[in-house]
């Protein structure tokens, strides 16, 4: 079983040699690769190398594209100073009031230099090694309108210019859904949907201003053939039951969420990604501490479950602990004995 296989497999539920990692690894591979995190994003090549040599050293299965936030949003004029080894910082925003919104120029995916190149990662990545998974990514509407907008402007909006809001996410939906639908095209198996902001509001705004666009990008995916899944980072424990209706294949969950009520609330029909803490433990703990929660998550998980820090590898993540995390065939006995 390669690792496509043994990815996809897993997502469905049905039987696999082992259980699939899928690290979300971005500055971390640039580190390890030597090459800084600016060159990483704005060139599909070194993004390609990176991961193709992580991949020769440590076993996991999934390549994934992601880099910084803003891929969209710069290609539609969001101005950016680029850092050598970190994320690049936005330049104000592009929406201030509702008449910006009609001003706005989203380009198609192949048009806009940042959305093309991550289109040429997919590419490359399949075409280097096809029997690997490759995990796109697109921004969710709020995370999105957060960056337009501003995120405290945006968490402001919910309260007092909702109009605002669904005009700007209205138009941000059907250009998310042709990215999306471009890097299905390009190989991509999965696509991630980020939409982090979305932890910071309740249940009830949560329910009226960001599923159902959610759901909209969701069902694109699954008509074009592709799998999605929901990454908001932080703590979404009151956000379940809304999002079990949203009919992503796989749902990241950051550490701050109890995997076993989780798997209650989400059920089997879900695979969970995820959840252990990706700085107490990856970063600031020791390889046996990384196995003991590897083994724990993956106890606690059942199936279908993949395995995964509960967010972004750090960069500064000790390599004796990523190995750690992707030695999952030393416990995968473990996992099929509870499983069955």
């Amino acid at each position: 079983m390669n690792s496509r296989e043994r990815l996809l497999h897993a997502i469905r539920g049905e039987p696999v040699d082992r259980v699939p990692s899928m690290p979300l690894i971005k500055q971390f591979c640039a580190r390890r690769h030597g090459v800084p995190f600016s060159d990483y994003n704005r060139d599909h090549r070194v993004l390609v190398e990176a991961q193709l040599r992580m991949r020769d050293h440590w076993e996991f299965d999934c390549f994934n594209v992601t880099g910084f936030a803003y891929r969209e949003a710069a290609d539609c004029g969001l101005p950016l100073t680029w850092l050598s080894d970190s994320v690049p910082h936005p330049e104000g925003v592009l929406v201030r009031r509702r008449e910006d919104i009609a001003r706005l120029r989203w380009p198609e995916p192949h048009d806009g230099p940042f959305m093309r190149d991550r289109l040429r990662a997919i590419a490359l990545l399949k075409a280097r090694r096809p029997e690997m998974a490759v995990h796109g990514w697109v921004e969710g509407c709020f995370a999105q309108a957060a960056t337009f907008h501003g995120l405290d402007e945006t968490l402001m909006a919910l309260a007092t210019d909702t109009a605002l809001l669904r005009e700007l996410m209205d138009f941000i939906l059907p250009h998310e859904i042709a990215f999306a639908l471009a890097q299905l095209d390009a190989g991509a198996e999965i696509i991630g949907i980020g939409d982090a902001a979305a932890s910071l509001i309740s249940r009830e705004m949560y329910e009226a201003y960001v599923l159902p666009y959610e759901q909209e990008i969701i069902r694109a995916i699954h008509a074009a053939g592709g799998l999605a899944k929901l990454h908001i980072c932080g703590n979404i424990t009151h956000l379940l039951r809304d999002i079990a209706v949203a009919v992503a294949d796989i749902v990241d969950l950051d550490w701050m969420v109890d995997l076993k009520y989780a798997r209650g609330i989400l059920g089997s029909r879900v695979c969970l990604c995820g959840n252990f803490d990706p700085v107490a433990v990856l970063l600031h703990g020791t390889p046996d501490d990384v196995r003991q929660a590897c083994r724990q998550c993956i106890a606690e998980a059942g199936t279908p479950y993949i395995l995964s820090a509960g967010c972004e590898v750090p960069p500064d993540t000790p390599v004796a602990n990523f190995a750690a995390m992707c030695e999952v065939y030393r416990f995968s006995d473990n996992h099929d004995a509870e499983s069955a």
